[in-house]
């Protein structure tokens, strides 16, 4: 059964600004993804996520942000003039058109992936253009399970939130619709969450001359994982 992505969440109806910096520790998220990005600091980077994360990482590098959400890329460019370019589009879209080799899809937007041919549309998108570094977090769906109150982030800053249900959705990428309701936002929706081992050996299979790696979430005790993809050299 496919799920669609609420709209409504992002249309300016939930302050996500709020909620992110409430819930999750953002310097630790950014310096986590800079260990994980190449050291060169003259290296842009694409990112999706959320904006301030990616105005962290512009102290550091040019920072191309990608918004999907009208409402949050008017939000980035109010709060955090210093990013390089705030754009309203799909990552995915961006990804295929752009060179750019170092890319950072966090902060789960992976969670809004639902069907398998985004993620066919992602291998198509890096394998477009030589990269250097992809760098993606996700839901570990093995750490979701049913009826069970749920604590994400890190420390003080805390979200929590449970599982109301889940079913696969595309099993050859190890991907499944989880149904859950947050207390912040306080309504349920759908998410997608993936079996890491399962998404990072498909990934491996259709990125030839690439190694694939399947790392600890970017804060720990959080219920997810994060990729990073890396051209092998000769």
């Amino acid at each position: 059964m496919a799920v669609s992505r609420d709209e409504n969440l992002y249309s300016g109806s939930v302050d996500w600004n709020a909620i992110y910096r409430e819930g999750y520790p953002l310097e630790r998220i950014a310096r986590r993804l800079a260990r994980l990005l190449p050291d060169d600091q003259g290296q842009p980077v694409l990112m999706a996520g959320f904006a301030e994360v990616a105005a962290i990482q512009s102290r550091h590098h040019d920072v191309r942000f990608v918004e999907y959400s009208q409402y949050m890329v008017e939000e980035a460019r109010r709060h955090w003039p210093q990013l390089d370019e705030v754009v309203h589009g799909d990552i995915l879209d961006v990804l295929a058109e752009t060179s750019a080799s170092c890319v950072a899809i966090s902060c789960r937007i992976s969670a809004n992936w639902q069907q398998g041919e985004q993620l066919t549309r992602l291998v198509e998108a890096i394998l477009c253009h030589p990269r250097l570094r992809i760098v993606i977090d996700a839901f570990d769906v093995e750490r979701l399970p049913l009826s069970t109150r749920i604590v994400s982030g890190s420390g003080r800053h805390q979200l929590a939130w449970q599982t109301l249900s889940r079913h696969a959705l595309e099993p050859e990428w190890g991907m499944h619709a989880v149904h859950w309701r947050g207390e912040k936002p306080d309504r349920p929706t759908w998410i997608s969450a993936f079996e890491p081992a399962t998404l990072t050996r498909c990934l491996s299979r259709q990125l030839p001359g690439h190694e694939v790696r399947c790392l600890p979430p970017l804060i720990p005790q959080d219920p997810g994982f994060t990729l990073v993809i890396t051209p092998r050299t000769p």
